[in-house]
């Protein structure tokens, strides 16, 4: 465990995330019983302000193969960036609409540290938990089992009934957009433009539409208003269904 934190630290170092962003030490607590993988903590207001306290990531063991989630080390970039998005933008996540765009950005930058684009194959063998390439199915819980799924590709498919199977179920089409800008531009460049949309242009209540305006206005920041980077952004998201001439008029 120690050495995927410090794989993930040195990843957010070289993109610039400082100290006050979350990218410190934080306690991995590995639990046998415990029978998932979590970032945890408590956000309080302090001074009109919000603060973050006893963060902290449970690490268990999967309940299907016996193994322990530290198996697979994208589970735990996957934790991590969850503590440094929460130290960007405190509270994202806590609504609906916003979770599915935590828990992809968390994806995002777990498939940029490890290197693939395919969650918890140290768990499962193949293409792991989850694809980003290849979004339309993946392991899901099913009762006491965990079957694959056909979940949402396009973001079209995801309605008021498949909300409510939650962030993981409906987080596909953003997957695919990052899995299409890194495989055209680098994961480096993919992750830096996730990031500034983060720092800059999202907040608690942050909803698909908000990532896919952050990302386009972000990508143009970093790189350049027309330029190859922020075109690549554009096509990604109307591949997976983000209309054209609202994706088109986000400068």
């Amino acid at each position: 465990m120690a050495a995927a934190a410090s794989r993930a630290s040195a990843f957010f170092d070289r993109l610039g995330v400082t100290a006050a962003e979350g990218n410190v030490p934080i306690e991995l607590r590995y639990d046998p019983t415990v029978k998932d993988a979590a970032y945890k903590a408590k956000l309080g207001i302090v001074d009109g302000k919000p603060q973050l306290s006893d963060e902290h990531v449970d690490v268990g063991k999967d309940p299907f193969t016996g193994k322990p989630f530290s198996d697979a080390p994208d589970v735990l970039y996957h934790e991590l960036s969850h503590h440094v998005v929460s130290h960007i933008v405190p509270g994202l996540g806590m609504s609906a609409g916003s979770k599915i765009v935590d828990e992809s950005l968390a994806d995002t930058f777990a498939a940029a540290i490890d290197g693939n684009w395919t969650m918890g194959e140290g768990l499962v063998g193949g293409s792991g938990l989850r694809s980003m390439q290849d979004p339309s199915s993946q392991l899901m819980l099913d009762g006491s089992n965990r079957v694959v799924v056909p979940t949402p590709s396009k973001v079209g498919d995801v309605t008021e009934a498949t909300m409510q199977k939650g962030a993981y179920f409906n987080m596909g089409p953003l997957n695919h957009a990052a899995y299409l800008i890194g495989t055209s531009q680098g994961s480096d460049t993919m992750a830096r433009i996730y990031l500034q949309a983060v720092r800059k242009h999202l907040g608690p209540e942050s909803s698909m539409t908000d990532l896919v305006v952050g990302t386009i206005r972000g990508a143009g920041e970093l790189y350049g208003s027309g330029s190859t980077q922020q075109a690549s952004v554009r096509d990604a998201w109307k591949a997976v269904g983000m209309r054209a001439a609202a994706v088109d008029a986000t400068h």
